[in-house]
């Protein structure tokens, strides 16, 4: 599946009275899990997407699975790139995505 790359940048979604007229930037796309897409941003209704390429209940909680998983390793990502500045927002907020996922693992 052609995945964009760079979604979790809301600027690169092109919109009109709250309808979607484009999507633009495509220079990280690759072919790859649709769930990476997802992954960072959740201000994207799933159930749109769900409904759109008729998922079934399991198929849904695997996608989720698969976005958490993402989530985390972009949070992993972040946090060594941003290392060097351990007091600075970025690397906190990654610390505390990655502790709250220790902490609540099931």
């Amino acid at each position: 599946v052609l995945v964009h790359g760079d979604l979790t940048n809301s600027s690169n979604v092109l919109q009109l009275n709250k309808r979607i007229t484009g999507i633009i930037d495509w220079e990280w796309a690759l072919n790859g899990d649709p769930a990476w897409d997802f992954a960072y941003n959740n201000l994207y209704d799933l159930e749109l997407y769900f409904n759109e390429f008729s998922f079934t209940t399991s198929g849904r909680r695997d996608f989720e699975k698969r976005r958490t998983v993402y989530f985390l390793f972009i949070c992993i990502f972040w946090s060594y790139l941003h290392a060097d500045n351990p007091s600075g927002d970025l690397y906190q907020w990654c610390i505390r995505q990655l502790e709250w996922a220790l902490d609540n693992r099931s």
